[in-house]
Parts: structure tokens; sequence; C-alpha cells
């Protein structure tokens, strides 16, 4: 296998070479970079498993309740969306199961804070998925950042302790993902998905209302984004406008285009936020959907032959397990079953969210509303990128019984508490 491209970390370092391990154990061993897709998915699936029966274990170990620790074994075990993903070799799968784990760390640092601190292991894998959390995806970083604060005021006695940590952290992945990566020879990745939301402001600005923009604005516009690009421009996704992002001119006028961003939204506060909402709305909505990316690419996507470059073939042994998966996650077969069409749907872990942190507010339990930052904080990260997918989905929806379960720990302790009191 030959490098055909220039590594860059737009896309996790961490995760490409790994993936590119598993594709060049399979070409070695077996002479075919299928056996290495299927290496890639077994390990992948395994590590998943594990991650899963430690959350199960956690929740049994808390004392949720049989109802709960079964339920969620279920929930892992015959989920046709973790099922489908758990054999996809995107990112957001191992990403999804170290958010997991980082999630019940936590709970567990401010749970019992001395017997984490106390205990040298526990700091360790605390560190080590926080870092390739980090690592697995750049929004990790950001959310972590976000939650430190809120980790340092539920603790009381140990506030410094858990700064010091937190920074270390950040520190260790910034050196990672910045000076250590450079050194590789490996680039930094494309802006342009960061700035998603305002292209796609501006494009509907200039489709919808163009008499608004001055030619001199027009003029650094289609300096960083062609006319031909603008024009492509789709309400529910930000890749037809974002693949003609130039980053070099966008550099060079950085200021120009945002001040033109703020100007044209000033003018144009409605489309501004029709066009943010058409490409959120499915994180937060309940309900039928114009157009949306709620599925799985079952049968992959880029396997033309222009793409595929490796010649990678799917072969299925059991044809009717394969259908079922196909319309579970394609056809969408579980939106005419009521309740499991709420469950199913991706803004589902959001309300959930906000019926646990409306509970523990409601105990007075304020502390544990801290770990509902890092679910809600990556949440907000969704809310702007370039298109509302069900893989962007999946960290929060492989939370599910997390949720749950922690706000049923919370209460068992605040009942049993209440017991004593009486």
């Amino acid at each position: 296998m030959k490098l055909m491209h220039q590594l860059n970390s737009g896309h996790p370092i961490i995760h490409t070479l790994f993936l590119n391990a598993c594709l060049f154990a399979g070409d070695c061993i077996f002479k075919s970079y299928n056996a290495g897709v299927l290496i890639y998915c077994i390990i992948q699936s395994v590590l998943l498993s594990g991650i899963f029966t430690y959350c199960i274990y956690k929740l049994y170990q808390w004392r949720t309740g049989t109802i709960v620790v079964v339920g969620t074994f279920l929930f892992f075990a015959f989920n046709p969306i973790i099922q489908a993903f758990a054999f996809t070799t995107t990112k957001d799968v191992l990403f999804s199961g170290m958010f997991l784990l980082v999630i019940v760390f936590s709970f567990e640092i401010i749970k019992d804070t001395e017997k984490f601190f106390s205990t040298r292991t526990y700091i360790i894998r605390y560190g080590a998925s926080v870092i390739l959390m980090c690592m697995l995806r750049n929004q990790g970083k950001y959310v972590f950042i976000v939650f430190i604060p809120f980790l340092v005021i539920s603790v009381k006695n140990y506030r410094m302790k858990c700064l010091i940590l937190g920074i270390s952290l950040i520190i260790c992945v910034n050196l990672i993902m910045g000076p250590i990566s450079t050194a590789f020879g490996i680039e930094k990745g494309n802006m342009r998905e960061m700035l998603s939301v305002p292209m796609q402001q501006i494009a509907r600005v200039w489709n919808k209302n163009p008499s608004s923009i001055t030619e001199e604005e027009k003029n650094i516009i289609t300096r960083i984004i062609p006319v031909e690009y603008l024009e492509q421009y789709d309400e529910y996704s930000a890749d037809p406008v974002k693949s003609g992002f130039n980053s070099q001119a966008f550099t060079k006028n950085m200021l120009k285009f945002l001040n033109i961003w703020i100007n044209l939204g000033l003018k144009n506060p409605v489309i501004y936020l029709e066009s943010f909402f058409c490409g959120a709305y499915q994180y937060w909505y309940i309900g039928p959907r114009l157009y949306c990316y709620d599925g799985v690419f079952y049968d992959g996507s880029f396997m033309d032959a222009q793409y595929d470059t490796l010649k990678i073939t799917r072969h299925t042994l059991l044809p009717v397990y394969d259908e079922y998966l196909r319309n579970m996650s394609n056809g969408h077969d579980y939106n005419r079953f009521p309740v499991l069409s709420v469950v199913m749907n991706m803004a589902f872990p959001f309300w959930l969210m906000i019926i646990g942190i409306s509970i523990l507010m409601y105990m007075r339990k304020y502390k544990y509303i801290s770990i509902f930052i890092l679910p809600i904080g990556y949440w907000g990260t969704c809310l702007l990128g370039p298109v509302a997918m069900l893989r962007y989905d999946l960290p929060l929806i492989v939370g599910i019984p997390l949720y749950i379960g922690i706000v049923l720990a919370v209460k068992r302790d605040y009942e049993k508490l209440n017991s004593v009191i009486a």
C-alpha cells in the first residue's frame, strides 16, 4: 500500500492510522483489502461491545434497578442502528465509545471524588479516555474544555486538583494534535467545516435576497466561494457550498468575510434564522422531516469506481438479517411504530437530556447536572455542523441508557437520604 494523499488533521489521525493499519494487515496476510476492512470491523465491534458491557456493569453497580440493566443490554444488543454502525468504518463509532466512557468516569468523579483521586488507576484511565475522545473528533476537545469549569464547581475540597487535571489533559491533547503532529509532517485540516453555518447563511441570502448584497461584498464573497457553488445552495446540507470554499482566499480576506457575514445578518435576520433551522432542526424536532440524513449509508458511500480504488465489496452470509438492517437503517421501517419511532428519532436523546436535567433540578442535585454538560455540549457542536446526520448523533444515541441510569442512581441516593432524615 502506498500513501495516496498528504495526511492532515481534518480527519482524526489516530482513526486514519488505525484503519490504514487494518487494511495493510489484510493486504499482507490475506492479499485482500476486503479482509483488512473485516479486521477493522471485528476489532471495532469487540471494543464497542466491551465498552457497552462496562456501562451495563456500572449501571448494575450504581443500583439503578434490574429493569434499567436489562433494558440497557437489550438496547445495546438489539438496536439496529448500533448494529449497523458497529461494522461501519466511520470515525464516529469509536468516538461514541470513548465519549460514553468519559461520561461514566466523569459521573464517578462527582459521585465519589475522594475515591477517584486516591486511586492512580482511575486517574490514568480517565486521562486516557479523554485524550482518545479528543483525538477521535475535534469536537471532543471543545466539549471537554467547556465541561472543565462545571466539573471543578461540582467537587468540593478537590477543585484545584480537578482544575489541574483538566488543564493538563487539554495541554496533552494540544501537544499531540499540534507540535507533535506537525513534527511528523501532518498538516492542519481545512477550516471550512467550522464555517458551515456562516457559509450557508450567506449562500441563502445570495439566492433569496441578492439585492441586499453590494457589489463590493459580492466580489469578496466570490473570491472565497465561487458563484457556481453559491448557486448550488441546498438548505439542508452545506456540502454543495463548502465544496467550493477557498481556504487561501479566506485567510487573506478573513475579517472582510466575517464583516460581510455580520452585515448581511443584520439586513436579513429571518433568512439567517431560516438557514440555521433548516440545517439543525433534526437535532431537536421529533416529527416528520422533509429532507434528512437520519439513516445509515448501509451500502457504503463513495463506492463508485473513481473513488473505490481499493475495490472494496460487500458479501453477506445472512441475507435475511442483512435486508432487515438495510430496511431499519435506511428504509426507516421503525417509523411505522408509534413509540419506537420516537425512541429511534435523532431528537430523542436531546429531550431525554432535558428531562434528566429537569429531574435533577427538582431534586436539587445541581452538581450532577454537570454530567449533562458533556452530551449537551456535543449536541451544541452538532448544530454548527454542515448537515444533520445520524452518524453525528450516534454519540448521543448510545448515551441514552446512561442519561436514564445516572438520574436513577442519583434519585436512589436522594430517596435514601430522605428516608434517613425522616
